[in-house]
């Protein structure tokens, strides 16, 4: 009985006395992944805006040729190929 109570004694100590040196790397782990999805949702973020201002663009650019006269009576197709023309940025 006083060997297995030994041996029980021993096993709590151990336990408490173990090294937390992996602490830092556990944060890590935990937080690294965060920080990196909120990087790339602002850059992700940002092309999309990028995107919308040249789609804006290109559509106000397209309207303005059509009001002024450059386009006479403009096809659909017309129109989306000066659209894309202007917004030079969004793929196709």
């Amino acid at each position: 009985m006083n060997t297995f109570l030994r041996a029980c004694l021993s096993q709590v100590q151990r336990f408490c006395q173990q090294e937390d040196g992996g602490t830092s790397t556990v944060e890590t782990v935990l937080l690294l992944p965060a920080f990196f999805y909120i990087f790339l949702m602002s850059f992700e973020t940002g092309r999309i805006s990028l995107n919308h201002v040249m789609l804006e663009r290109g559509i106000s650019l397209a309207v303005r040729d059509i009001r002024i006269g450059e386009l006479k009576e403009p096809s659909h197709q017309d129109i989306k190929d000066r659209i894309c023309f202007y917004a030079r940025i969004i793929p196709e």
